[in-house]
Formats: C-alpha cells, structure tokens, sequence
C-alpha cells in the first residue's frame, strides 16, 4: 500500500526532472533516505532519482515480480533483508568494482548477515540500543558499556536506598524493547526459517526469560509494582525521572537520545548494554539492493556508488546535521562504512571515543518481511505481560495465529 505522503515525495523529487537525465525508480519504507536523494538530484544533471514510499516494501516487491508489473531500479528499507526479496537481487559487484569502498571497508559482520550464501543486499546504516541514565545520580560509570550484572547491582544499591516505596523504581528488564534485546542477546537468535516465518532457539530464549524473571522479582521488585509504576510515571517522557531520581536508567537508541532536544537531554548519559562480552545493534538496519528486473539501473547505481563513498558520507552527515528535523548520522543511523563512523565522531562531540570497536558488535540475523508488526503488536506485548518461562510454546502459537481471523471474525492482537 502506498501512503499519501509517497506521492508527495515522488512529485516533490520529480519535478525538478531534466530530459536528458538519466532516471531509476527507487522503493523505500524509510523517509529517512529522502535527504539523500534529494541532495543526490540537486547536486548533478546527469542522474535522477524518483522516490516512491511503500508501507509494506518486500510485499509490493514481491508483487511486482509475480505480477510481472514493472519494478523498481532501486529497493532501499528496514524490511528487506528476508529470502524472497534478497533471490531477486543482483549481486552488488558494481559497489566494489566501480566506487571507493571495498568488502572489508563495511562492518564485516553485518555485511555477512544477509550474505549466507552470495551477497545480494547491502547494509547502508544501523543504530545501537542504550541505556540513557542522569550524570548527577551515577558520576562514575565504566567509560563504554555496562554489564548486564552491573546494571543489576546499581539498581539493587539504588532500591536499597529508597524511602517512598512505589514512588522509585530503578529499572524494570519489560521497559521499551530492552526485554526482546536481551533475550536475543543471550541466544534467541531470532531469525526467518525457510518458509520465511519467525523462529528462534528454544535453549537461548528459556535462558533469557530466566533471567528477565528473576531481575523483574529481585531488582525490580516484582512483576505488579514495575507493572503500576510503569503506568503511572512513565506514560510520557523519562527524562525529567532520570534527572529527579525516580528512576536510574531508561532503555533507548542512540539515534533517539542524539536527535533528542539539547534541553531534554542536559545532564544525562548513555552507555550501552554489554551481553557476554558483546553490544548488539538494533534489528534497524537499513539495506539497499538493485533488482534483477530493473529496466533502467544506472541512476539507481551511481546513487549507492555515490552514498557509499567515504568522502561522499562526510559531506552527506554534515548536511543531515546542519538540516533541521533531519534524521542522526546517515539515515537514521551509524554508516555500515566503518571509516564514516570516525568522522561522525566529530560532528557529535557525545560519540568521541565513545564507538564500539567493530569486533565488539553483533547485528541481527535476517528476519521475516513482516518482523516489525509482529515484534511490535505480539512478541513485545507478550515479553511486557511479565517473563513466562517455560511458556514458549504460547509465543509460537501467537506469533503463528496473527493476523487470521479468529472465532468471532477478529484478528489475533
């Protein structure tokens, strides 16, 4: 389906359109990219981009190719990686052959998710989870990242301390997403099977809802006190709690914290979340791919050729941060080129030595076309409802029934 604002942008980008360019069609779900493009337009006479939002982009793909409507030259979103769009892609060779950045130039890991058998697709950018804590309450935190037991014993050392009990709470495991970051952390691995479906392991994901359990008893003092703290404090911004003291910690994104008013975030920190040695990205990436069936590639190509550049990306960053209400860093994120990340450091003085090393992070594996409705509308709800170990199967049966129609002619939650 194809929202309003899709067609805003296609006619905002093409209008400026020159006869004798060169035109690719590029799909995205991700208005993040739309600076780029419109910067990648304004900037030459020889290519042009135009830009199409499509809500659902691997369905509309994939319907094209069924359909054997005409496709797009360019796919680039958060949904893409998944089997039945990456068989339709041409193998990225004219990046390395014809641009300045080489294989080993990207994040090796997160080139390699999406690359089980020949690489199809490639990572533009990716964003960390967080934990955002007041410099007032917590002055000398290690330097890069917390330990999961660290983040334990300073929220058990802040509950001691507290007097108005119910009014302070340090940190709740079922706040935002850090419950799904975690178990995934500890070896969930969540991922797409061959029918392109959710699966996860089984061992991994007892062990992190053990976990999830016993914090929510111990640190967070029991699954109904976080529950009527969570609904009475925090149904709007955290970051006042943070700076009075009524919470220690709070889970986000570096991409929200960074992009987030000065004033809001005065006086606050982050660091991020250490799980066995490793800091795992979000499961946001953002990955682009030329289709088989493009009929007119060469805009489409010189555009990633272009984005992709090291010397290019500098430009573009500095751009994005001079443009109000425009997304942090490279699309929303840190750049999949490991140079890049360096030269962000300076244009946000809160990341200078504050990047993890690239043998520190680990991405996602590639997930369902549909993983963000069913993380969102079933898998998180169902982690908030409290840890429910030894209850996986309840998971499976949820995330197998959404969307069909239930006894009454309703759709499952």
């Amino acid at each position: 389906m194809r929202f309003a604002v899709g067609c805003v942008l296609l006619l905002l980008l093409s209008a400026c359109s020159h006869p004798d360019r060169r035109t690719s069609v590029l799909w995205t779900d991700s208005p993040e990219i739309a600076g780029a493009v419109e910067r990648f337009n304004s900037q030459q006479q020889a290519w042009h981009l135009l830009l199409e939002y499509h809500s659902d982009l691997p369905g509309d793909f994939n319907s094209s190719v069924s359909g054997q409507t005409v496709s797009p030259d360019l796919l680039i979103g958060r949904s893409l990686d998944v089997a039945s769009v990456r068989s339709h892609m041409r193998a990225p060779d004219f990046i390395f052959d014809h641009g300045e950045v080489a294989r080993d130039s990207f994040y090796r890991d997160l080139l390699e998710t999406s690359a089980s058998e020949s690489l199809r697709l490639l990572p533009l950018c990716f964003d960390l989870p967080i934990l955002v804590y007041s410099t007032e309450q917590l002055p000398d935190l290690e330097p890069l990242s917390l330990k999961v037991e660290r983040v334990r014993s300073l929220s058990a050392k802040f509950q001691a301390s507290v007097r108005a009990k119910g009014f302070q709470l340090a940190f709740s495991p079922l706040w935002g997403r850090f419950a799904l970051d975690l178990v995934n952390a500890r070896g969930s691995n969540f991922t797409e099977d061959y029918r392109g479906q959710l699966t996860w392991d089984d061992a991994g994901f007892q062990t992190g809802l053990s976990e999830l359990s016993d914090w929510t008893s111990q640190e967070a003092q029991g699954w109904k006190a976080q529950s009527e703290f969570t609904s009475k404090y925090l149904s709007t911004s955290a970051m006042p709690l943070l700076r009075q003291g009524v919470i220690l910690f709070y889970p986000s994104t570096l991409s929200e914290f960074l992009t987030s008013p000065f004033d809001e975030r005065r006086g606050l920190d982050f660091r991020y979340l250490e799980v066995d040695g490793k800091i795992t990205a979000t499961d946001s990436v953002l990955w682009a791919g030329t289709p088989l069936a493009s009929a007119s590639p060469d805009a489409a190509e010189q555009f990633l050729i272009d984005y992709l550049s090291p010397a290019h990306q500098k430009i573009l960053a500095q751009w994005t941060l001079k443009n109000e209400f425009r997304p942090f860093g490279l699309g929303g994120g840190l750049s999949s080129v490991v140079e890049t990340n360096s030269y962000l450091t300076t244009l946000y003085p809160l990341l200078a030595h504050r990047l993890p090393p690239e043998s520190q992070l680990r991405f996602w594996k590639s997930l369902p076309s549909d993983w963000t409705r069913v993380r969102d509308q079933v898998v998180v709800p169902w982690l908030a409802r409290g840890p429910q170990v030894g209850k996986p199967q309840d998971l499976l049966n949820a995330v197998t029934n959404f969307g069909k129609p239930s006894a009454a002619g309703s759709k499952t939650p």
